[in-house]
């Protein structure tokens, strides 16, 4: 479902901002196991797909002096019988040689189980700004 709802994510972005965007996402505790991070595309349409711990991306940050777009996949959560992924999306930056996540929005994938097909079926998606509780 993470997998399907950062695919849903890029195709979104891509139609928002243009095709050839490269995508990062923060190597958080979902993507930690090894076994879960190996199912993970690393190119969904056009877009090329880094999955990058923060110690890499404060790295990136220091070394090319820029803020730089990221991605984190939250965890799952239940909405009124909806199964919701988020992907939460960041500027990265340096300051005082730490790593600072300044929060942009993101988007949001509502997923909801059809019986008859026996598998989860995507019911919506939506953008959003800022923090959403």
């Amino acid at each position: 479902m993470c997998q399907c709802s950062l695919a849903a994510y890029a195709e979104a972005r891509a139609e928002r901002t243009g095709p050839d965007n490269n995508i990062i996402v923060l190597a958080n505790s979902i993507l930690k196991d090894s076994h879960v991070a190996e199912i993970f595309p690393p190119k969904i349409g056009s877009s090329t797909v880094e999955y990058l711990a923060a110690k890499v991306i404060k790295e990136r940050c220091r070394r090319t002096g820029k803020p730089i777009p990221i991605v984190e996949l939250l965890p799952i959560r239940e909405d009124q019988g909806f199964l919701v992924v988020r992907c939460a999306e960041f500027g990265a930056y340096t300051r005082h040689g730490k790593l600072i996540l300044g929060v942009y929005g993101g988007y949001e994938v509502y997923w909801r189980f059809d019986c008859s097909r026996n598998e989860y079926i995507k019911a919506k998606e939506d953008w959003y700004l800022g923090l959403v509780q």
